[in-house]
């Protein structure tokens, strides 16, 4: 099972769950696409439009 790091927690426990990206740490959930603008955000700076 993959998993990514939580954009609140800062933890390596979101896991998928079909619709959402959800934390077993802090509970925080969030969709892939969102999940992607701000991996992508972290990545590169805030050059990515809104």
């Amino acid at each position: 099972m993959k998993c990514r790091s939580c954009p609140r927690c800062h933890r390596t426990s979101l896991y998928s769950n079909g619709a959402f990206w959800v934390c077993v740490e802090c509970g925080y959930a969030i969709t892939e696409s969102a999940l992607s603008i701000d991996e992508g955000r972290a990545r590169y700076g805030a050059t990515i439009p809104s």
